[in-house]
């Protein structure tokens, strides 16, 4: 049997999107200028449980809490110029690069809208 084209055989998304957005709630939320600041303090608290297959995702997006692209309004998405070699350097082939970059895509994605989600409340 041929290959599966790249996206179809993607595992189903919820722990990432709960684990970028447990990041990112109004009561987890650093101010909109220090973008998931208060990440580290919140792995030790959450209640959430991630399934290991999930992992190395969320160590991934742990690491790129720096490197967010901002605009007048916020946060825009992540700098990918920082994104591509840190995948070059975890990914252990092209098939596990190109599920870490979904995975990535996913939490960023998730972000994003607790991100708004917090600034409609303020």
């Amino acid at each position: 049997m041929d290959k599966l084209p790249h996206g179809l055989h993607r595992r189903p998304a919820g722990k990432l999107k709960a684990a970028a957005q447990s990041f990112f709630q109004k009561e987890n939320a650093a101010p909109p200028n220090l973008v998931g600041v208060n990440v580290f303090a919140q792995l030790g608290k959450t209640e959430d449980t991630y399934w290991p297959e999930n992992a190395q995702a969320i160590y991934l997006f742990i690491q790129l809490l720096t490197q967010w692209r901002v605009g007048m309004s916020g946060p825009t998405g992540l700098d990918y110029a920082a994104v591509y070699p840190l995948l070059d350097r975890k990914a252990a082939d092209s098939d596990e690069w190109d599920q870490l970059f979904d995975d990535l895509r996913v939490m960023e994605g998730a972000a994003l809208e607790a991100i708004a989600e917090n600034r409609e409340h303020d």
